[in-house]
This record gives structure tokens, sequence and C-alpha cells, in this order.
């Protein structure tokens, strides 16, 4: 090995050590072992925040009280992203009155859905202007706590929905994975009401 590759390997070694050394004093420094689980979501062992002071408007979420902390911006979407909820956490904020939002089809909804959510069915949502949409979502509070729900599985409308809503400007939009099928199983209130 020439002199000059030698340098060069014991420099990459020595960064290496004093990054290696740095990292493991550093409180905030990143894990060198990779944990698979955390890409995998089991809704059922999500846990929820502590929402026995929370004291702000149910819609709020802008108080330091807010189980989710303080929304940021995702700089690489240009908006707060949607969070994974379990069953755990939606009961909470059911609990304490978030806005649920359906993503099911129309059909699907009036054959029932969690009581007192409302119905954007995505693939009607999707097809509207970013004006209609605006217009549809502007009796909402930005700050607020929403939920956004479909058929729990394989059903993936309620993650394009929440993102939909994200970039509307919304800063505490929730996607409850388990869904349509976890809440009835949980026995948790439920409505059908007559088609209009």
């Amino acid at each position: 090995m020439n002199k000059t590759l030698k340098e060069i390997v014991t420099i990459l070694l020595v960064s290496a050590g004093i990054g290696l050394i740095f990292n493991t004093i550093n409180q905030e420094g990143v894990s060198l072992i990779a944990d698979a689980s955390r890409f995998k979501v089991d809704s059922t062992k999500i846990k929820a925040g502590d929402l026995s002071n929370f004291k702000n408007d149910p819609y709020d979420t802008t108080g330091k009280s807010m189980p989710l902390g303080n929304p940021q911006i995702d700089p690489k979407l240009g908006f707060v992203k949607p969070g994974n909820i379990g069953i755990v956490q939606a009961k909470q904020f059911y609990d304490i009155n978030a806005l649920f939002i359906d993503g099911r089809t129309r059909e699907e909804y009036f054959a029932g859905h969690i009581k007192g959510a409302i119905n954007y069915p995505y693939e009607e949502f999707k097809m509207t202007t970013p004006e209609q949409k605006v217009a549809i979502t502007k009796k909402f509070n930005k700050n607020g706590i929403i939920v956004v729900y479909c058929g729990g599985g394989t059903c993936e409308v309620s993650i394009d929905l929440a993102y939909e809503l994200g970039k509307l400007g919304f800063k505490s939009v929730n996607i409850f994975l388990g869904g349509w099928v976890d809440w009835v199983e949980a026995g948790y209130p439920t409505e059908k009401p007559n088609q209009k």
C-alpha cells in the first residue's frame, strides 16, 4: 500500500472512531443497531399520551398540554405529516370529541360508521379541485385533532385522505390504522343512519 493510501485509510479510521465516540456520549446519538420492528405498526399496541390534564378546546392542538406535542412541518413534504394511531389513542381522541372522518364509500358509511363521524369518500375527495377541497374543509379548525379512518386491514384510503388534509394545512391529522374493523371489535359507539 502506498503512503497516500495509508494516510487516507488512517484519517478515515480516526474520523470514524471520533464519530463513534461522540455518538456514544451524545444523548441524541443515532442508534447503530437497526430495529426493523419499528417499521411494522401494530395498531393495538400504540400507546397514547396522557389526556387527563388536557384542558384546551378539544379541537385545538396549539396548547402546551396537547398530547401530540408541537406539530412540526415536515421539510420534505412541506406540511405536517399525518401520524398513525391505534385503537387506544383513537378512543381517547373520540372521548375528547375529536373530528372523525370516514374515508370509505357512502354505501359503506351508511351501512355503519363510528358514531359522530362524517363521511368524505376519498375516491370523491381526490377528484375535487384544490378550491373545492378548501371549501369542503373550511369549517374545520386547522389546529384541530382529526382522526381519519377506513375499513382497516388492507384499506389505505384513510392514509391518502389524511395526506390530502395535511396538504391543506391541518396540523393534527391522525390515521386510525385499525379503522372500522378494530372499532367494532372493541365494541365502541357506532351508528347506522338512514341514507338520505
